[in-house]
């Protein structure tokens, strides 16, 4: 999601092998349902950006610095199921270095379950 604006996922399934689920690099993400896996344990950068970038289930990509990334770039989980290997986050935040927030400021985490006990890496 390099653009500004809006994404929401109400459901399906994304099944991502050696890769992102999610890559947002501006606007807003809402996730109400739906199944993110990724497997594998691999860093690559993602388009034209030096930023390396891993396999978590949503990767907030701030330090890419894209046009659209402001201070309403933000991540809301409602519900749905995150999934990722042992070693790798779930939920990756990169702020650049300018940015006056804090990585919680751009996440907010209701009931959604997650295969692991820490979310945000």
């Amino acid at each position: 999601h390099p653009q500004d604006g809006t994404l929401t996922i109400n459901g399906g399934t994304f099944n991502v092998t050696n890769g992102v689920g999610v890559l947002m690099r501006a606007g807003t993400l809402t996730m109400n349902d739906g199944n993110i896996k990724t497997t594998g344990n691999v860093t690559g950068r993602v388009g034209d950006s030096r930023v390396l970038t891993s396999c978590s289930a949503i990767y907030i990509d701030g330090e890419a610095k894209y046009p659209g990334w402001n201070e309403d770039c933000h991540v809301t989980l409602n519900g749905g199921n995150l999934e990722t290997a042992d070693d790798v986050a779930i939920v990756t935040i990169t702020l650049p270095a300018e940015d006056t927030g804090t990585k919680a400021d751009r996440i907010t985490i209701g009931d959604v379950t997650a295969n692991k006990e820490s979310v945000i890496s």
